[in-house]
């Protein structure tokens, strides 16, 4: 297993674009084994943060995407407490029980539903979290910690084929 943590207040400053650094990340374990590895970061998020202390962070959009894209978890560095999100990044382990399902054909992007015991999980709550993510480059849909259907829990994907 690989867990990369990524600690930073500056914004990104890879030379590489975001779906080359995916397919990077990922290979390292070899292309079977792409759910043995996951990215965590800890920066200014979407669009930086400032402490009540009046430190900035700058944004990091790549550094959430690669996050999302990877099933990882996101603190903002700008946070008072980060306990709940530093006890996530201890509770993930890429590949975790019941953490991604690789599906049988290529999906249509937008067309993934996800069902847990009959219930619809939606990709994104109104709230802005994430339960989980669809990756191309794998074929599978990544659950996030918080959101990992629980041991014995039904999990139904489905999506329309794409014509490749």
């Amino acid at each position: 297993m690989l867990s990369v943590i990524a600690l930073t207040n500056e914004s990104d400053q890879s030379v590489i674009d975001l779906d080359a650094a995916v397919d990077q990340l990922l290979s390292i374990k070899g292309l079977r084994n792409t759910y043995k590895v996951s990215f965590a970061a800890i920066s200014g998020g979407e669009s930086g943060c400032e402490t009540d202390e009046g430190l900035l962070a700058r944004p990091a959009p790549s550094l959430v995407e690669l996050v999302d894209r990877t099933g990882g978890v996101h603190a903002s560095i700008c946070a008072r407490d980060w306990s709940r999100r530093l006890e996530e990044l201890s509770h993930t382990s890429p590949g975790g029980f019941g953490s991604r399902f690789f599906l049988t054909n290529q999906a249509v992007i937008g067309t993934v539903e996800v069902r847990v015991d009959d219930v619809m999980i939606p990709d994104r709550e109104d709230s802005g979290h994430l339960n989980w993510a669809y990756d191309i480059s794998t074929n599978s849909v990544n659950f996030l910690p918080l959101s990992v259907p629980g041991a014995g829990s039904k999990v139904q994907i489905r999506y329309q084929v794409a014509c490749l």
